[in-house]
């Protein structure tokens, strides 16, 4: 046999052992605990999942947009579009007035 197929074979056998390591304790057919405490461990300000994944939480001032992004929260008058904040249209005030001498 030659050595890409041995290697294949160890690196197979190193996942499935770390696999069971994290399934051990699971009463379930698939365990969360394990990543939800490894990010929590790694973020004090808290974790969630989204789907089979778990993303710190975002920081102050940003909100979770989609599923795993970050955006900034929209400043008061301006519009949410998503990744970006659009700000608000300009306008006119009229033509103005004359000043005429006295």
């Amino acid at each position: 046999m030659n050595k890409d197929y041995h290697g294949s074979v160890k690196a197979v056998y190193t996942l499935v052992k770390r696999i069971f390591v994290i399934l051990k304790d699971c009463k379930v057919f698939f365990c969360f605990g394990p990543s939800i405490k490894k990010c929590e461990i790694d973020h004090p300000a808290g974790c969630e999942k989204t789907g089979l994944i778990v993303y710190p939480k975002c920081k102050p001032g940003f909100t979770n947009w989609d599923c795993c992004v970050c955006a900034t929260i929209c400043p008061p008058r301006f519009t949410d579009n998503g990744l970006y904040c659009l700000k608000p249209k300009a306008y006119g005030r009229g033509v103005g007035y004359v000043l005429w001498e006295q």
